[in-house]
């Protein structure tokens, strides 16, 4: 297997290739670049650079894994347009790995059975969550504000991984929970090629994850009448 991982979801315009050889060892190439924006004018450059740097051409691929959301409405655009072309050009499979998922198996290495929170500030004292034990989820992605989250907090120590970790850490820590914190602004693309090879896949195109309306919305005063 070759596989192509693209993460737009958040502030960084990543892609990773993993090749999985065929006794099970894995070979993985990546580039990430923090932008914030600009997903869509950099991202057919870094898929180039990580291919030149494991000297393949797109043609080789076997398979595509792309960040689905909670995330930017104008990364995950860009990320599930560009994954969706190349699995009809190349007739290539393509898959959907959730934005906290991938957040989440950040901390999972070094925590082993201890819950994990993904959470991405959604601003407006909301946050973007779900929890996962091991390497299972054990909540559905949702959007609460956090003085929710902290209330449905477990009582056992928990750690908290993303860009909204220690807005949580406070909350929690103002409830008396504890909470461990590791703070990351986007997924590490390696971790989203691991869980798209082991992925299966659908037999639909992988759709955006959406949570909440866009905060920019278009104007309706001042609208001129259609004649």
């Amino acid at each position: 297997m070759r596989l192509l991982a693209i993460d737009t979801a958040l502030g960084d315009c990543s892609a990773a290739v993993l090749h999985r050889t065929a006794d099970g060892i894995d070979v993985l190439h990546e580039r990430s670049r923090t932008i914030g924006r600009g997903h869509a004018e950099q991202l057919m450059s870094v898929i180039g650079e990580v291919l030149d740097a494991a000297g393949l051409t797109y043609a080789d691929l076997t398979k595509i894994a792309v960040t689905v959301g909670p995330g930017s409405y104008t990364g995950l655009r860009v990320g599930l347009a560009t994954a969706r072309a190349l699995s009809l050009t190349l007739k290539i499979p393509a898959v959907g790995i959730g934005t906290l998922q991938a957040l989440a198996a950040g901390g999972q290495a070094d925590h082993p059975g201890q819950t994990i929170i993904a959470a991405i500030d959604a601003r407006h004292g909301a946050i973007y969550h779900q929890a996962f034990s091991a390497n299972d989820a054990i909540s559905q992605p949702a959007i609460d504000p956090i003085v929710d989250v902290v209330a449905d907090l477990p009582k056992q120590m928990v750690l908290a991984v993303g860009s909204g970790a220690q807005l949580l850490s406070e909350a929690a820590e103002r409830a008396g929970h504890q909470m461990e914190t590791l703070d990351l602004h986007a997924p590490a693309i390696a971790d989203v090629a691991r869980l798209g090879a082991g992925a299966p896949v659908q037999s639909v195109a992988p759709e955006p994850l959406y949570l909440k309306p866009p905060d920019a919305q278009p104007a309706v005063r001042g609208k001129i009448a259609r004649q």
